[in-house]
């Protein structure tokens, strides 16, 4: 029997990406563990199945946004996609072309609107002309793209989030393909070295803006340059942000958004009062 259990967890694990293990102690008393005979698996059996239930929770997570109180656990999960489902058995080959339709959506928008990174791996520059458009766009969005038919641009992106007007379409060639399993690489870990996760987003102001001001986690608070505050409103808690010199007379400092692409002038804010604070709306993932 334990052999046998071994043998599932193992096919469980390796049938997705590898997630953070999940300790049993973390999440359960030891007299959940003896209740359920958690204590007389072996040591390897243990940590398969820590290692199960990290992947299982980083894929619930993942879909998180797409359930809602009319479905029944069951009806949600049988509605995940190809390479989350735990019951729908695909090829790699179904799982990839599905998860490049899924992961059209903007990962990361950089230079001014210039750059764009979808999810499912593809990196886009678009055209000069038509800059003032994306850097409007938001993580998340829906996008398509089809071929121009002319050399410049070669592609046309239209933002399916935003509607379908003329002004939701931008032109832009394709820098990298999206990858062959249809999911971006992730993100080295050194990529956020120096960096700190916001811990607010504050409103402020009489004219009711909001995104003006932005707590880290290590007690900090930015005013954002009046220029950059649209930008800045898009940013959530949560997201790893740098600090660096701007050569701005004004506004000293450059804050880097490092989950977003964005960046946005600042100065450091030691005012005593608290303004309103804003609450971001769940990401789309």
């Amino acid at each position: 029997m334990r052999i046998y259990f071994s043998a599932i967890i193992f096919c469980l694990i390796t049938s997705s990406a590898f997630a953070e293990p999940l300790k049993i102690d973390s999440i359960m008393t030891k007299e959940e563990q003896k209740k359920m005979g958690i204590d007389k698996l072996t040591p390897q059996q243990k940590t398969n199945l820590e290692a199960w239930i990290g992947n299982w929770t980083k894929k619930t997570l993942d879909q998180s946004p797409t359930y809602y109180p009319a479905l029944s656990l069951s009806q949600w999960i049988n509605q995940w996609p190809l390479g989350a489902n735990p019951l729908k058995k695909a090829t790699p080959e179904q799982i990839a072309k599905q998860q490049k339709t899924i992961n059209r959506r903007i990962d990361t928008i950089s230079d001014d609107g210039a750059i764009i990174n979808l999810k499912d791996g593809s990196v886009w520059k678009v055209i000069d002309t038509d800059t003032f458009r994306s850097k409007t766009w938001h993580r998340g969005d829906t996008l398509t793209w089809e071929e121009s038919g002319a050399a410049i641009p070669p592609y046309f992106l239209t933002n399916l989030s935003e509607g379908t007007t003329e002004l939701q379409v931008v032109g832009a060639s394709m820098v990298q393909p999206p990858s062959p399993s249809g999911i971006k690489a992730p993100t080295p870990k050194e990529t956020y070295a120096n960096s700190d996760t916001i811990a607010k987003v504050f409103l402020s102001g009489p004219d009711g803006y909001y995104g003006v001001l932005i707590q880290l986690a290590n007690g900090t608070k930015w005013s954002i340059a009046p220029i950059d505050q649209a930008v800045a409103a898009n940013w959530r808690v949560g997201d790893r942000v740098r600090a660096e010199n701007s050569g701005d007379y004004q506004y000293p400092f450059l804050l880097s958004n490092l989950d977003s692409g964005a960046t946005a002038k600042a100065i450091r804010q030691d005012r005593s009062y608290e303004p309103q604070l804003y609450q971001p709306q769940l990401p789309k993932r």
